[in-house]
């Protein structure tokens, strides 16, 4: 199941893989209410967001850990492997380090630790915000310094 649920013609463009459909919704709530510029789009699966990448490269990719097809790091991974250059988060409600560090060691960007609050969303927007900030100054050297397309990735 995907979703585009803004259409925020030119700003960042956010693609948010989770199972569980409250947390998509919020994530797709806050975002309207944090920038109306940009474009969330959610969906539900490893399987999903490869698709939904090939289709439209997303400026940020936000994952949960635990999904219904694997987990959140070897979405990373799939995705790292077909070219994918652009920030990812991890977003999860698992607090064990050692996720935190694996994550950290396969090169993910950041990792988000869901509070029981609303401010864990307004925390995730200020670390996607400044992924996106960071992301703007950084060139991918594997490729001459050229964005790959990852139309690949459901090949």
């Amino acid at each position: 199941m995907a979703t585009d649920d803004l259409d925020g013609g030119g700003g960042a463009r956010i693609l948010y893989v989770g199972g569980n459909e409250a947390t998509r919704r919020d994530i797709s709530a806050c975002a309207a209410d944090e920038d109306p510029l940009l474009t969330v789009r959610t969906v539900d699966s490893i399987d999903s967001a490869l698709t939904a990448a090939s289709e439209r490269s997303p400026g940020c990719v936000v994952a949960a850990y635990d999904l219904p097809d694997g987990d959140g790091i070897g979405l990373f991974k799939r995705l790292q492997k077909a070219g994918y250059v652009e920030p990812f988060l991890l977003f999860t409600d698992h607090s064990a380090a050692g996720i935190a560090r694996d994550a950290f060691r396969t090169g993910i960007d950041d990792f988000v630790q869901k509070q029981p609050s609303e401010e864990t969303y307004d925390f995730l927007f200020d670390k996607i915000a400044g992924s996106l900030d960071d992301d703007r100054g950084t060139v991918d050297y594997a490729t001459g310094g050229e964005r790959r397309d990852i139309d690949t990735l459901v090949a």
